[in-house]
C-alpha cells in the first residue's frame, strides 16, 4: 500500500494545528501587545480560531471539505479585520504574514479555482487593512506581501496537484501487474475481500476460480520470454472482455490467475470458465470453489488449487495416454 503523508490523509489536522497556533499568537498579542492594541477583539479572535482549530482537528478523513474551507474563510475574514485594527506597522506586518501562512495551508486542500477566490479576498484584505489603518505602512511592504499572497498559495497548490498525481500513479502501480495491467496479488486480495464482504452481508454466493496455464514454460523455452509476455497480455485482454464489470480478475503468480465471481456459485461459474476457454486457444487448467462466508481468500484459493492440480494431472494423463496410443498405432 502506498503511504500518504499527513497533508493528503489529514488536511484538517494540519489546518487545525495552524489555527490553534494563530489562536495562541492572538492571545499572547492581547496580553503582551503594544499600547492601543484591541485586547477584547484579539481575545475574541483567539477564542474563535481555537474553536475552529478543534473542529478541524476532529475533521475525519474523507469528510466534506466544505468544513475546512469555511473555517479558512472565517479565519481569513478575522485576520483582515485584525490587520485594520493594528496600532503599529509591526502589527500590520505580523498579521499579513499570518494571513499568508493561512492561505498557503489552504492551498494544500482547496481546489485551485476556489483558491483563486481566496487569494483575491486576501489581497482585498491586505489593501483594506492598510487603507483603514492609521499607521504608515510602506508601499514596498504592501507590494511584497501582495505578491507573496498571490505566488505562494498558487505554487503550493501546483505542487500539491503534482504530488497527488504521483501518489495516484504509485497507488495504481502498487495493485496492478505492470505487464498485463491486471490486478496483482495485493490488488486481488483488496478487491476480492471487498466483494466478498458484500455478498456475505446480502447472503449471495461467490465463486473463486484458480487458473494455471498448461505448458507456459515450454513457450518461454522455445520462443523466448518476449513471446511468453505477449501470450500473457493476449490472454488477459481476451479474458477481461468476457468478464462482468463486478467480477474481480488478476494475475496471482507468474502464469497463475484468479477470478472472483460475485453472486455466482461454483456450478454457475462453470459457464463463465467455458467462455474464458473459448476466448483464447491456449490451454489451461482451473479449479472452481464456492467461497465460504467464514474463510479468507487464501483459504478459498488453496481449495481451488487442489481442484486445479487434479485437473492438470488428468490432462497430463490424457495427453500421455493419447501419445502412447498414437505411438502404438504407428508401430503397428
Amino acid at each position: 500500500m502506498v503511504e500518504r503523508g499527513l497533508l493528503l490523509r489529514r488536511p484538517g489536522a494540519v489546518l487545525g494545528a495552524v489555527l490553534m497556533l494563530i489562536a495562541v499568537d492572538s492571545l499572547i498579542w492581547s496580553i503582551a501587545g503594544p499600547p492601543g492594541a484591541p485586547v477584547v477583539f484579539d481575545r475574541v479572535v483567539a477564542g474563535v480560531l481555537a474553536a475552529l482549530g478543534v473542529v478541524c482537528l476532529a475533521f475525519p478523513p474523507g469528510g466534506r471539505r466544505a468544513v475546512l474551507e469555511t473555517s479558512t474563510a472565517v479565519a481569513a475574514a478575522l485576520l483582515t479585520v485584525a490587520m485594520a485594527t493594528r496600532a503599529t506597522p509591526e502589527g500590520v506586518v505580523a498579521v499579513g504574514v499570518v494571513l499568508l501562512m493561512l492561505l498557503a495551508v489552504a492551498a494544500t486542500f482547496v481546489p485551485t479555482r476556489r483558491l483563486a477566490v481566496g487569494i483575491v479576498a486576501g489581497l482585498a484584505g491586505l489593501v483594506l487593512g492598510v487603507a483603514l489603518n492609521d499607521v504608515t505602512v510602506g508601499a514596498l511592504y504592501v507590494w511584497v506581501m501582495g505578491t507573496a499572497i498571490v505566488v505562494v498559495p498558487l505554487v503550493v497548490s501546483a505542487l500539491m496537484a503534482e504530488l497527488r498525481a504521483l501518489v495516484d500513479v504509485a497507488a495504481e502501480a502498487a495493485v496492478h501487474d505492470p505487464l498485463t495491467g491486471a490486478l496483482n496479488r495485493r490488488g486481488l486480495v483488496a478487491e476480492a475481500d471487498a466483494v466478498h464482504s458484500v455478498t456475505v452481508r446480502v447472503g449471495t454466493p461467490t465463486a473463486v476460480v484458480a487458473i494455471d496455464l498448461d505448458g507456459f514454460k515450454a513457450v518461454n523455452d522455445s520462443r523466448g520470454h518476449a513471446a511468453g509476455d505477449e501470450l500473457l497480455v493476449a490472454l488477459v485482454d481476451a479474458w477481461t472482455a468476457q468478464l462482468r464489470a463486478g467480477d474481480v480478475f488478476g494475475r496471482s503468480g507468474g502464469d497463475e490467475f484468479l477470478v472472483v465471481l460475485p453472486n455466482t456459485d461454483a456450478r454457475a461459474a462453470e459457464s463463465a470458465v467455458e467462455r474464458l476457454r473459448e476466448a483464447h486457444p491456449f490451454p489451461w487448467s482451473s479449479g472452481i470453489v464456492d467461497w465460504d462466508p467464514d474463510e479468507d481468500l487464501d483459504a478459498a484459493m488453496a481449495r481451488a488449487d487442489v481442484l486445479l492440480y487434479d485437473e492438470k494431472a488428468r490432462r497430463a494423463s490424457t495427453i500421455d495416454l493419447r501419445g502412447a496410443t498414437e505411438r502404438t498405432s504407428q508401430g503397428e
